[in-house]
């Protein structure tokens, strides 16, 4: 089993110039979740994983083995069919085509775009197809050219990941990208031991652990992108960074807002240590 987790607390709270927090969050494959419940936050999820024949917590999601379900309370925009190439493109050109929601933002606006997903030089995996590097190069010169963000954050937890930027994001774009792994290589999963099934199992991408990790236990309003970049990085020096370099200095809250959803996990209780880690192609 796979799981990928996306948290998402943003959207109400207010960000600079009184700006908004918008995010896009979307699974590409079908062993990931994603949780959200702001208006402004669009979920993509096939929503299998909780029901996956190798999920040991039949029912529920789970990044390591002590985690809360985060599955608990998920508001999901696009599921089955419809978590789509075609959809995802809609909502990030703001172009209406149904009843769900697409983006709104504005140039005052911040926005989030995370993505996990299986990936290869040159696109990552999505239902019903795959993004490749000049459609998603389009579509983000398009909501530069719209003004549809102020800054906007991509991350991208797939093998290969890097290639979909590292030959065309520049600085003037306001866009910083943040990938599990170079153009050239792959990602990785976390492997955890879990006792109630007496064996190890992948739960989780690495950047999306490490990163899910600094939501959770650390406080985000004086924890800048860069000092969360370098956090990662020394757990798993596959990551990068493309683009506007100048949005390292914010503060990671500035793109996630200040909620932190499970407030009883800062310093309460060790997480598990994950037991291995997984070439992400392999898993």
């Amino acid at each position: 089993m796979w799981c990928l987790l996306f948290i998402a607390l943003l959207a109400t709270v207010q960000a600079e110039e009184d700006g908004d927090i918008f995010a896009v969050l979307i699974a590409g494959i079908d062993e990931m979740w994603a949780e959200a419940s702001e208006e402004n936050i669009i979920v993509f999820l096939l929503d299998k994983g909780k029901n996956y024949s190798g999920n040991p917590w039949p029912g529920e999601l789970h990044t390591y083995p002590d985690s809360p379900d985060y599955r608990v309370g998920c508001k999901i925009d696009y599921t089955g069919n419809d978590t789509n190439l075609a959809a995802f493109l809609d909502v990030l050109r703001q172009n209406q085509t149904s009843p769900r929601p697409v983006l709104r933002s504005t140039s005052k606006d911040n926005v989030l775009i995370f993505h996990a997903s299986h990936g290869w030089w040159g696109g990552y995996q999505m239902p019903g197809g795959g993004m490749d590097v000049a459609h998603l190069q389009k579509t983000l010169t398009y909501m530069h050219e719209q003004g549809f963000y102020k800054e906007l954050v991509f991350v991208l937890d797939s093998c290969n990941s890097g290639s979909l930027f590292f030959e065309w994001l520049t600085p003037k774009y306001n866009i910083l990208a943040l990938t599990a792994a170079p153009h050239d290589h792959v990602a990785y999963i976390k492997g955890f031991y879990v006792p109630k099934i007496h064996k190890s199992i992948g739960l989780v991408g690495s950047l999306s652990y490490w990163w899910q990790d600094t939501l959770d236990h650390k406080d985000i309003s004086n924890t800048t992108m860069r000092k969360m970049y370098w956090d990662i990085y020394h757990r798993n020096n596959f990551v990068r960074y493309y683009g506007d370099l100048d949005i390292l200095s914010r503060t990671v809250d500035q793109f996630h807002g200040r909620e932190n959803p499970h407030p009883t996990l800062r310093g309460s209780r060790k997480k598990a240590s994950p037991s291995h880690s997984i070439k992400m192609c392999d898993a």
